[in-house]
């Protein structure tokens, strides 16, 4: 492990927690996203606590299940890669694009409006906070 630490330049260490990570995105627990890779929900554990590393198998049935395993091997998406969504997320998306093209450019007006509304009460106070942050 050590070897392969060195020769990922570090990029490995956190594997483990990306792979917490991209299971919960799923909406699995550990029982369900093992069974899915062949293994047992004890060896999901110890992935996911960094104790062992995934094989070839394993990280071949995650990309099936649309797992990025690059991102999950290095922290770093794939080229052209789609970003990482959880249910909530792709629940949106997914109605959004059965919305009729009207409707959808309601749902665009409404969400630019909310966001902009809440930027102008954030912003100054995330420059507030930046500002005692570098003080």
């Amino acid at each position: 492990m050590r070897l392969l630490c060195s020769l990922c330049q570090g990029a490995y260490v956190n594997y483990f927690s990306r792979l917490a990570e991209v299971r919960k995105n799923l909406g699995l627990n550990q029982a369900v996203i093992a069974g899915r890779c062949g293994i047992s929900r004890e060896m999901w554990g110890k992935y996911e606590r960094g104790v062992a590393m995934p094989g070839g198998e394993v990280l071949s049935k995650l990309a099936q299940l649309g797992v990025d395993v690059v991102y999950v091997l290095t922290g770093e998406p794939s080229p052209g890669s789609a970003p990482l969504l959880n249910r909530e997320h792709a629940a949106l998306i997914d109605n959004y694009e059965h919305c009729t093209a009207e409707d959808q450019a309601a749902a665009r007006r409404f969400i630019a409006a909310a966001a902009q509304s809440r930027r102008a009460i954030i912003g100054p106070s995330k420059r507030l906070l930046n500002r005692a942050r570098k003080a």
